[in-house]
């Protein structure tokens, strides 16, 4: 997921720095690209499965990180993107709510729509979920683009907050921490990752 959240970071910097994108344009591309490139590395990362999907997305996260590092006409290289547009420190905070609120809500409705319940009945068991005419392989990869999309989404927001990224915030470990706040949160639950998130930062 750090690859999906840097791309959402430096696509949207990216064009409001050096193509003076509006901040709201640039997010959206970032987003939209996150959630193409999440759609493309489902498709050939979920034809394996076990240690061999964990090395390929694993894979995937070093390479990204890679070009950030070694593209530095476009990225900058280690010393990042810098000048990114930020808001106002009133104006941060509740940008920050609003998109974990939307975040949530969308959530907590897909769970609750036709995709939602598809979602859960192949996590539950994929041999059952197939009998009933249900393609785990598709769903699986509508689940993975909706995720990367949600990445993206954080990534535009961490570089519009910051004002400025580099390769650091994308690395192995960043992966981890969010897969440790989903852990902590509670696997399954809507709240688990704002849960999970608030105790890694005590």
């Amino acid at each position: 997921h750090a690859g999906f959240y840097a791309i959402g970071a430096y696509v949207p910097a990216l064009l409001a720095t050096r193509a003076g994108w509006s901040p709201w344009l640039a997010a959206g591309a970032g987003i939209l690209l996150a959630a193409l490139v999440g759609a493309g590395v489902a498709g050939a990362a979920l034809r394996v499965s076990g240690p061999y999907l964990a090395m390929v997305t694993i894979a995937f996260g070093i390479i990204v990180e890679a070009v950030l590092v070694e593209w530095v006409s476009v990225t900058g290289g280690p010393g990042g993107v810098f000048n990114i547009p930020k808001p106002s420190l009133q104006q941060h905070y509740w940008l920050i709510l609003a998109a974990a609120a939307l975040a949530l809500w969308l959530t907590a409705n897909l769970r609750r729509s036709p995709w939602g319940r598809a979602f859960l009945a192949v996590r539950g068991s994929e041999v059952a979920a197939e009998s009933l005419g249900l393609s785990a392989y598709y769903l699986r990869i509508m689940a993975f683009t909706i995720s990367a999309a949600f990445a993206g989404l954080a990534g535009g927001l961490f570089a519009f907050l910051n004002g400025y990224i580099s390769p650091d915030s994308f690395t192995l470990q960043t992966s981890i921490l969010f897969l440790l706040a989903l852990l902590f949160g509670g696997e399954g639950h809507v709240a688990g990752p704002v849960v999970g998130s608030l105790v890694l930062t005590l």
